[in-house]
């Protein structure tokens, strides 16, 4: 029988891409329809596929325990590699604006920006360390060696 309006309606909301009526069919558009879907689930079957990799070749799938504790510090690693990825590509987008390596844009200017950063809003100019050639980082105040070896003899009484 013909449907309607409401048959359609119901339809799309249990799951259905398209709404044919019978005395408009077109082969064309129905060629066009299923290959467009056919094309969706490809995609669904690949994203899967690379998501099987990704949790393979990155995951915590390896980590052996499987007790709430465990699945309670995984979560809680996930969430600091995805907070600490967020802030490396916030760097490396103002680094590569700015014509320096990521590894100069200061951290903490990153970490302030994204704290207040509005949605689409393009990351500004963020501060810089001084170049520093000889300079490795991360940088560290060195103890100036000692005169004379600790504890090796007793006290002078």
């Amino acid at each position: 029988g013909q449907g309607d309006i409401k048959t359609a309606v119901e339809a799309m909301k249990l799951g259905a891409e398209h709404y044919l009526v019978k005395d408009k069919i077109v082969n064309d558009e129905i060629r066009a329809i299923v290959e467009k879907s056919a094309e969706r689930v490809r995609l669904a079957a690949a994203n899967r596929d690379l998501r099987r990799q990704l949790d393979e070749k990155f995951g915590f799938e390896g980590v052996v325990g499987n007790s709430r504790g465990m699945q309670d510090v995984l979560r809680k690693l996930k969430a600091f590699v995805l907070a600490y990825n967020l802030m490396r590509s916030v760097m490396a987008t103002a680094g590569g604006q700015q014509g320096v390596p990521a590894e100069r844009i200061r951290f903490g200017d990153a970490l302030r920006w994204l704290r207040r950063a509005k949605a689409d809003e393009p990351v500004p100019m963020l501060l810089v360390h001084p170049a520093h050639p000889c300079r490795h980082e991360p940088l560290a105040v060195k103890i100036r060696p000692k005169d004379f070896d600790r504890l090796t003899r007793p006290r002078a009484s």
